[in-house]
């Protein structure tokens, strides 16, 4: 059996299985069945199968009354999060982030909004998302990207969350262990997930080489 990537990133520099091989993106599905690529070459195919992800679906949400439009996502949400108008949390809208972590920041904001510590007015909530509606527009970002986060971006969304909210900032020992993590995924993309990690501090962690029966086995994953 053969495997073929096609697709429009970059090309993978590690090493692929057996039987595993890269191609530029399919242009056209010719009339006998062959598969057209970018770069003119030509292939034929038993199965052809779309990896584009999903769209989410709010069915329940009127829109209107929420002052949302309702897509592929949901615009404008004040941090991310809220509807400007109302106290209604979307917990983990945000992509290729390190999850856990960025979850844990958007409940202690929401808890810190309901509690009243966190209190903007409406009117500065609204000018808050619509302004950063405006900068990922002026960067270029396409309208079913923006709540893709880039790996900066990520860490200091969640520290002004963190600062706003006055909650403590994720400890350093998260980034370092999520970006070593990506490391090993990108040079060992089909065994990165046997490796086991350990914390042992605020800016520390180790490398197990044996499984743990007790305690905290910690893995950092993307979406």
């Amino acid at each position: 059996m053969k495997v073929t990537l096609s697709h429009g990133r970059p090309r993978l520099t590690f090493a692929l299985p057996v039987g595993v091989q890269q191609s530029s993106p399919v242009v056209a599905v010719e009339e006998d069945g062959r598969l057209r690529f970018q770069d003119g070459s030509e292939a034929a195919a038993d199965v052809l199968m779309f990896c584009t992800g999903y769209n989410f679906r709010f069915p329940y949400l009127d829109g209107a009354e929420l002052g949302l439009q309702i897509q592929d996502h949901l615009i404008p949400l004040y941090r991310l999060l809220m509807p400007p108008a109302f106290p209604l949390f979307f917990i983990g809208l945000c992509k290729q982030i390190c999850p856990f972590p960025n979850f844990h920041c958007q409940v202690l904001f929401s808890l810190a909004v309901l509690d009243g510590s966190v209190s903007p007015s409406r009117v500065r909530r609204e000018d808050e998302a619509r302004r950063a509606l405006l900068e990922k527009a002026e960067r270029g970002v396409q309208q079913r990207h923006l709540l893709v986060m880039q790996q900066e971006e990520q860490w200091e969304y969640c520290r002004t969350l963190a600062r706003v909210a006055g909650f403590p900032p994720l400890p350093p020992v998260v980034r370092s262990l999520y970006e070593e993590v990506w490391r090993q995924r990108s040079v060992h993309p089909q065994n990165y997930r046997r490796r086991n990690y350990r914390l042992i501090g605020d800016d520390r962690w180790s490398r197990s080489t044996k499984r743990f029966t007790a305690g905290v086995e910690i893995m950092f994953e993307t979406l």
